[in-house]
């Protein structure tokens, strides 16, 4: 059984979230992003989750920003999102949802993966994979290497 359900209205206006952060460990505030479009605040009540609002980007970044994963700062302060193109972090005050700032992220665009990692809910560093550079005409892909950024503090 679920432990919560987004409404089907919700679904039937806006594209599925691909990507979530929870702010605590009871879900009571979680942030949700579909693969492009707005990183949404969702309200847990009881059963249910309802949009509290949409996070607006900093200025200068494009609305095309493809969501590859979200997590919340270690402290609980902030949400960091990471998208592409670049990779570049993006980060928004979880109390009032105003935009702190965007950072580029020392990673290739061939990024495959993200996770987030830290104790419970919240985050400390972001987790990458990323195809390891090849080491000479011959040799072919080397594999992957795994990276961590560590999220800031803001």
């Amino acid at each position: 059984r679920p432990l919560v359900a987004l409404s089907e209205e919700h679904l039937s206006m806006h594209s599925p979230p691909r990507v979530w952060a929870a702010v605590d460990a009871n879900a009571t505030i979680l942030f949700a992003a579909p693969n492009v479009g707005p990183v949404t605040k969702l309200k847990r009540l009881g059963a249910s989750l309802r949009p509290v609002a949409h996070l607006h980007l900093p200025k200068g970044l494009p609305a095309s920003l493809a969501w590859k994963a979200l997590a919340v700062t270690g402290d609980g302060a902030a949400l960091v999102g990471v998208a592409t193109p670049g990779p570049i972090a993006v980060a928004w005050s979880v109390a009032s949802g105003a935009p702190l700032g965007a950072w580029e992220l020392p990673a290739s665009s061939a990024t495959a993966s993200w996770c987030a990692g830290g104790g419970a809910a919240h985050a400390t560093a972001l987790v990458y994979a990323a195809p390891a550079a090849s080491q000479g005409p011959s040799d072919g892909a080397a594999g992957w290497e795994l990276f961590a950024w560590s999220l800031p503090s803001i």
